[in-house]
């Protein structure tokens, strides 16, 4: 089995103890007495809460896109990523799946775990999150209200998520700022990269870079 094709699946299977995490109720001490309360009738005043959901919110929009999207089709978004840079022939791409593998990795991965622990790296990471997502749905509005892979978890998890955490854990500026300036690196890596003027490993180099860089945006 490859590696490079299957790590949706890993992801998505790896990530059921976090989901499960979050469906639990949490204790909340009230001097004598402690009650359960049920985290579904709390989690929008719940930092914590949001800070942990990033990683299993990502987790299924990379299903999506890399695992089987909507119309049942197979690692979709490499082919629909790189029809819109140009690239007719995917095999001449410079989204190869190495490089789909790190940015998923190190960007998403690395970043939702720091993200449960910091919350500047937790409003950087859904600062990212919504801008991904407008590089969902300004395709889709260009194309005549297409579907693209990823659209559909754009809509139910990064829209709402995105707001919803980003005005609990304040600096909403800051995070959306974070996650422009990571996908002007990601998607300028790329258009170079296109031109001839980067190397599959230098374009997987600078996705490790951006990852630092998010995860150090304040």
């Amino acid at each position: 089995m490859d590696l490079l094709l299957i790590w949706p699946f890993i992801g998505l299977v790896a990530g059921v103890p976090v989901i499960l995490e979050l469906c639990k109720p949490q204790e909340y001490s009230l001097g004598a007495h402690t009650r359960r309360q049920s985290p579904w009738k709390s989690l929008i005043n719940d930092q914590s809460w949001w800070m942990r959901a990033a990683l299993p919110i990502y987790l299924l929009h990379q299903f999506e896109e890399h695992g089987y999207d909507f119309m049942g089709r197979r690692y979709a978004f490499r082919s629909h990523f790189c029809d819109h840079l140009g690239f007719e022939n995917i095999e001449e791409c410079p989204l190869t799946p190495l490089v789909v593998l790190f940015v998923n990795s190190t960007t998403v991965w690395v970043t939702a775990i720091f993200a449960r622990t910091r919350i500047h790296v937790a409003r950087s990471f859904y600062g990212f999150a919504f801008i991904n997502g407008l590089t969902h749905v300004i395709p889709s509005l260009m194309d005549g209200l297409a579907y693209n892979p990823g659209l559909v978890t754009t809509w139910l998890l990064f829209f709402p998520g995105a707001y919803l955490a980003l005005r609990l854990l304040g600096g909403a500026g800051r995070g959306i700022a974070a996650g422009i300036v990571c996908h002007i690196v990601l998607m300028g890596s790329m258009k170079l990269a296109a031109n001839g003027y980067m190397a599959e490993w230098a374009l997987c180099s600078v996705q490790v870079l951006n990852t630092i860089l998010l995860i150090s945006f304040r």
